[in-house]
This record gives structure tokens, C-alpha cells and sequence, in this order.
């Protein structure tokens, strides 16, 4: 299950400097067969801070896909508080297959 972390408390177990950003990005599900549009508001080298629509179920674990770098990483949920959420990336960043976007 994923905790409910306050601000201070996420930035305090954050390893890594964040840099902000807003990209275009999508949550892949189900090996491609499901697409859920997303916004990442900043990454590091180990995860990203993503928005997403309220009534979204994710499960734990998905790809991430930035859109416009064609680029799909692996993630996991670390932290869920409303329409934002913390991941961690869990493997390396590689290209991405032609999704109908």
C-alpha cells in the first residue's frame, strides 16, 4: 500500500536533487495495452514527481513514458497524495516501442 507522506517528510527521504520540469507523459499498463496521460513535474536520476487524474487506479509498479523523448523507464509508486505522485525509477530508462499516442 501506498503511505500518505507529508511535503517535509517526502523531501526529507529524497536522495536526490529534483529538477523541475513539465513534460508530456504517459503510464503504461498491461505490456502497452493501456495508456494514462500524465503530467512529470520534476525527475532526478532515481524517480520523478507525476500528475495524474484523481480516479486513476495504478498499480504498484508501471513503465513511464516520456512522450516527446521517446524515452520508457520502469517505476514504482513510492508516495500517492491526490492527483500527484512519487516514483522510483526501478530500471533503466530505454526506447520506446511506437505507442498509438
Amino acid at each position: 500500500m501506498v503511505e500518505m507522506l507529508r511535503d517535509s517528510t517526502v523531501a526529507e527521504l529524497r536522495t536526490m536533487r529534483r529538477t523541475r520540469l513539465l513534460k508530456d507523459g504517459r503510464i503504461v499498463l498491461h505490456r502497452g495495452w493501456s495508456l494514462i496521460d500524465c503530467t512529470i513535474r520534476d525527475t532526478s536520476d532515481t524517480g520523478a514527481r507525476v500528475s495524474v487524474n484523481l480516479q486513476c487506479e495504478l498499480p504498484q509498479n508501471f513503465d513511464l513514458l516520456y512522450v516527446s523523448e521517446e524515452k520508457l523507464v520502469p517505476c514504482e509508486v513510492r508516495w500517492r497524495r491526490g492527483d500527484r505522485l512519487g516514483v522510483r525509477f526501478s530500471g533503466p530508462f530505454r526506447k520506446a516501442p511506437p505507442y498509438r499516442l
